[in-house]
């Protein structure tokens, strides 16, 4: 499995689990960076995926935030 998708199910597990809640901030890209040892371009890339598939929406000069209602999971 590529590193950006461990990324991306990383996130994406925490959501839907629950973990991280509807409008929460995720961590920047440097933050994630370091927390996955990971490049800049690998976590864009997962960063983008969340935001195509609708899991994350982005705020610029701001961040990242979840975007997706618990309720809408079930």
């Amino acid at each position: 499995m590529k590193k950006y998708e461990q990324i991306y199910n990383k996130y994406r597990n925490d959501i839907l689990q629950g973990f991280l809640k509807n409008k929460q901030q995720l961590p920047s890209i440097r933050e994630s960076c370091q927390i996955f040892k990971a490049s800049q371009t690998t976590v864009e890339h997962a960063y983008d995926k969340l935001f195509v598939e609708g899991y994350i929406t982005s705020k610029p000069q701001v961040g990242y935030f979840v975007s997706i209602n618990q309720t809408r999971i079930k």
